[in-house]
């Protein structure tokens, strides 16, 4: 008998789970609406159900569209509308529209700048950075101003995300020195940095530092503790004061204290001591992990639970193979597998879509 490849994907993880870790619910919210773009009133926060007025299966709200509406101050049933609809002079410029959002979204999150013009480590040749080069890399037209505007808006949107990175700005500085961090929870600034700090213990994110011994020398590992149970590990660990990849408002150098740690160098991709990081980054490192965890979850119960030999998984995408026999399970059970909530990530909300086919594909 012939068989089938089974493959299905965790929709938006990376978005998904970088609300759920800043707490920041509107942006939840939006993977799990669901509605009708022609009637707003059958809106519901139930997966599989249908229009009310029409009967068209109701859709997950588009959080790529959503962050339009709010770059382009649209109401998003109106966007959406143009979006499906097949008049090409409607659905152009809100397809555009998306296109724009989507890299805003995804760059933008894990404490990307606008950008500028740079030079390429490799070819000393010129190079856009930040936003604007991230989304060239996407296959994006975006322009450098359109970049910053970009940043700008997601950083007022989203500044639950925004305090996340002060957060973990601060926290690994602490846990390096022994020094608590020091604020004043009566100021705005104050009450969101409490908020963001509140929130990863409520998910027990947490920090520490270990000491090892390596032929008579000390090696200090920082370590963060995801809600998974398994930890990232970051060696020869040190506290620095460096200047940050980033410029001041008036284009000066900006000196701040920050992680260092053994790893590979990006830029030369050899191992060296002294690797930099912050907040960002390390909530970048934080979401990828918990989102590998949580396909994790699943590809276990693909294998041991569901009949489904698991043959492969690439990013957010696990891949089965069985006999092409309708009584074998499938996609459509992988899909509804990978939905279910996960015990140690309550109110993280999932999605997944998936095919089948005879090969492999994107």
């Amino acid at each position: 008998m012939q068989h089938r490849f089974n493959v299905s994907d965790l929709n938006a993880i990376e978005t998904r789970v970088a609300a759920w870790v800043a707490g920041f619910q509107p942006l939840l919210d939006v993977f799990t609406t669901y509605v009708c773009v022609d009637h707003p009133e059958s809106t519901m926060r139930t997966f599989g159900q249908s229009c009310v007025i029409c009967g068209r299966k109701l859709k997950q709200k588009d959080p790529y569209l959503d962050f339009a509406c709010k770059m382009y101050n649209l109401d998003y049933f109106s966007l959406a509308r143009d979006y499906d609809s097949e008049n090409p002079d409607l659905k152009g410029p809100a397809k555009e529209k998306r296109q724009i959002a989507k890299p805003g979204v995804l760059g933008a999150v894990y404490r990307l700048r606008g950008g500028d013009m740079g030079i390429n480590p490799k070819t000393k040749e010129p190079m856009k950075t930040g936003l604007w080069g991230y989304a060239e890399n996407m296959g994006v037209d975006m322009t450098q101003e359109k970049a910053n505007e970009t940043v700008k808006v997601f950083r007022d949107v989203y500044n639950e995300i925004v305090f996340s990175w002060y957060a973990l700005d601060k926290l690994p500085i602490a846990v390096m020195t022994g020094k608590s961090i020091k604020f004043n929870e009566d100021s705005e600034y104050g009450t969101k940095l409490a908020y963001a700090l509140k929130r990863l213990e409520e998910l027990k994110i947490f920090m520490d530092k270990f000491t090892v011994m390596d032929h008579g020398n000390e090696r200090h590992i920082f370590r963060i503790h995801l809600p998974s149970g398994r930890r990232l590990h970051y060696v020869n660990a040190f506290v620095d004061d460096i200047k940050a990849p980033w410029k001041g408002p008036n284009g000066e150098d900006v000196h701040r204290t920050s992680l260092c740690y053994g790893g590979v160098n990006q830029e030369t991709k050899n191992w060296e001591d002294g690797v930099t990081t912050h907040g960002g980054k390390i909530f970048e490192n934080i979401v990828q992990a918990i989102a590998r965890d949580v396909l994790v979850e699943s590809l276990i119960k693909f294998e041991f639970y569901m009949n489904l030999p698991v043959v492969g998984h690439v990013h957010d995408e696990g891949i089965t193979e069985t006999p092409d026999d309708p009584f074998y399970a499938g996609v459509q059970e992988m899909e509804d597998t990978m939905r279910q909530p996960i015990l140690w990530a309550p109110g993280l909300p999932l999605g997944a879509d998936g095919f089948e086919d005879f090969y492999y594909h994107k």
